[in-house]
């Protein structure tokens, strides 16, 4: 039984991105005290745990919650965490207590270089579930250029609709309005040309630029809702008027 657990983690920026200048960010719950200041995340937990497994399960939900509803919040990634240090004391056998680091992937932006005077606030009434993080990944890859929006979006209905078990069902499952996802299927699958489309077809148009714009919020917004959702939340249905003009 591991009787005190501190966990530190790297908060790794992107290369157009940099925390220089934010003040320390405090959390407090029944379960640890955190704070992040540079680009450290150091992690004292309150109470026994059967593994440091277990320890680490306890704060990582909250940390990939704010890892990934940061990033959708701004519809790019930020920074990346990483586990670098544990240290801790056990009642009984010591546990290896070698460091764990954890690898972090960045992605390529030709963003403009931003300084942020804050930290992001850790996420209310959203939860990085694994539906949430199957969805991000293909945003994520789509912002980097790694798949055509019409695709990465197409994916994204189709998962949601299994996962819930077909499209009226999602819509109740995900407080979405079913009108928003029929127009996502069908721009997915009328719009595009040979080397954006999903299929091809005789009837296929070129993507408006209004159209894409409203795509991208719909996906962006419709993981947002699928994490709302698994936080517990239970709110007002998405709707078309939620989302940028057609």
């Amino acid at each position: 039984m591991i009787s005190t657990v501190h966990l530190t983690y790297d908060l790794v920026p992107e290369n157009q991105v940099d925390f220089d200048n934010a003040l320390p960010l405090h959390l407090t719950t029944p379960e640890f005290d955190l704070e992040v200041k540079g680009n450290r995340i150091e992690v004292d937990l309150k109470g026994s745990f059967p593994s440091l497994e277990d320890a680490r399960a306890t704060v990582e939900p909250l940390l990939r919650s704010w890892e990934v509803g940061s990033a959708l919040h701004v519809a790019r990634r930020e920074f990346w965490l990483k586990l670098s240090l544990s240290s801790f004391s056990a009642d009984d056998e010591q546990p290896n207590s070698s460091a764990v680091i954890e690898a972090a992937s960045a992605t390529m932006s030709t963003d403009a270089h931003v300084s942020r005077g804050k930290y992001p606030d850790f996420p209310s009434g959203f939860r990085a579930s694994p539906l949430v993080e199957s969805l991000w990944h293909r945003f994520e890859g789509y912002r980097a250029g790694r798949e055509p929006l019409l695709s990465m979006a197409y994916f994204s209905l189709t998962l949601l609709e299994m996962d819930a078990g077909g499209n009226h069902a999602a819509a109740d499952a995900f407080r979405i309005e079913e009108s928003v996802l029929d127009k996502l299927g069908e721009l997915t699958s009328t719009r595009g040309d040979h080397a954006s489309a999903r299929k091809m077809s005789p009837s296929l148009k070129s993507l408006a630029d209004s159209e894409a714009l409203w795509v991208v919020a719909a996906v962006r917004a419709i993981i947002w809702r699928v994490g709302e959702v698994a936080s517990g939340l239970a709110p007002v249905p998405l709707s078309k008027s939620d989302l940028p003009p057609l």
